[in-house]
């Protein structure tokens, strides 16, 4: 909670990059919050697009389950 990427930095809550797109990257029974830094979501496949602000990655596929996932402010 309330992690700081930095100046000109990604994922406050979560940073996992696979440059191949290789990697998969699954978020369970997990609460993050009061995160800052830059964000993106660059999934290959899966249902989820968006991983919200707190999250920086690259990867094949991206699962997000019974979990509460927000940046500063409660900001999706």
């Amino acid at each position: 909670m309330d992690n700081a990427a930095g100046v000109n930095a990604f994922g406050g809550g979560v940073f996992f990059t696979s440059n191949d797109f290789g990697g998969t990257l699954s978020i369970a029974d997990t609460t993050m919050t009061g995160n800052t830094g830059g964000h993106w979501t660059q999934a290959q496949s899966g249902s989820v697009t968006n991983a919200g602000t707190a999250v920086g990655t690259n990867c094949k596929s991206l699962t997000i389950s019974n979990s509460t996932i927000q940046g500063l402010n409660g900001v999706p």
